[in-house]
């Protein structure tokens, strides 16, 4: 397994951790740390109810049972199987079936489970090695005229935060076609994984490569979280940990969330 299972080890580390320390609700589809969920950006089809629905990289596939509150037909991938195991108890708490299976991004099934009307993924592109070739495979499970929604870190990610005079910040990016590689573990006994960043270019390309026409962009700003009461936050973004509150003052100086909706128009 090699490099994979280097990557499904270092999941399965945090991600009891991960679940724990991040507020990831299930009353509303998310796009990344510090959005608003759908309810109020409106990427997902009009009707649910029947859709099948397919998560890439779906951690323990909270924005699936989302989905499946709503009524569509949900399969969720990802490759840590205790993720899997946390998100199959949630499901059963929120009294809806999800269909989970441990699968890496890297090696999704063609043909074997039907097409789907919906493929969406959120912040776990970055981590595959051959992103190209994840997107077509996304692509591939779509029937034609399906919706891939994919939010993914933004080619800004990648900047480093600076200081400008006293109290603003603003970030620095110093190869934006090459950028440095978030690096996570790799101390400690821990196995390293890595997020790299796309050129907004080769990101679109790779879309369309994949038989797909680009419907819709999103670079969305975080809300005005330091002036908003407890209970909004809670209402309106449904992703956010106290980590994430830290990092505010650099999401609103860039963004970190790309978000794409593309239609699958021809066989890929």
């Amino acid at each position: 397994m090699g490099d994979a299972h280097k990557d499904t080890t270092y999941w399965d580390r945090v991600a009891v951790s991960y679940q724990r320390h991040t507020r990831i609700a299930t009353t509303d589809f998310h796009y990344g740390p510090l959005l608003e969920g759908d309810r109020l950006l409106g990427l997902l089809p009009d009707r649910l109810k029947g859709r099948r629905c397919l998560e890439v990289g779906c951690g323990a596939g909270q924005n699936s049972i989302y989905l499946a509150r709503k009524g569509a037909r949900c399969i969720a991938f990802d490759v840590s199987q205790r993720q899997i195991d946390i998100g199959e108890r949630l499901a059963r708490r929120c009294r809806v079936m999800v269909d989970y299976r441990c699968r890496s991004m890297e090696t999704l099934p063609d043909n074997k489970l039907g097409r789907f009307d919906l493929v969406h993924s959120v912040h776990a592109l970055a981590f595959v090695r051959d992103q190209a070739a994840a997107l077509l495979g996304m692509a591939r499970m779509l029937k034609n005229g399906g919706i891939l929604l994919l939010a993914t870190s933004h080619p800004l990610a990648a900047a480093e935060p600076v200081r400008i005079g006293h109290r603003r910040m603003g970030m620095l990016l110093t190869d934006y076609y090459h950028p440095e590689p978030d690096r996570r573990g790799g101390r400690r006994g821990w196995p390293e994984v890595c997020a790299v960043t796309l050129p907004f270019g080769d990101l679109m390309n790779a879309i369309v490569a994949a038989g797909c026409r680009i419907d819709r962009i999103e670079e969305p700003e975080p809300p005005p979280i330091p002036e908003m009461s407890e209970a909004a936050v809670r209402r309106s973004i449904p992703y956010e940990s106290r980590a994430w509150r830290e990092r505010y003052p650099l999401l609103v100086a860039a963004p970190y969330t790309l978000i794409v909706r593309a239609v699958k128009l021809t066989a890929a």
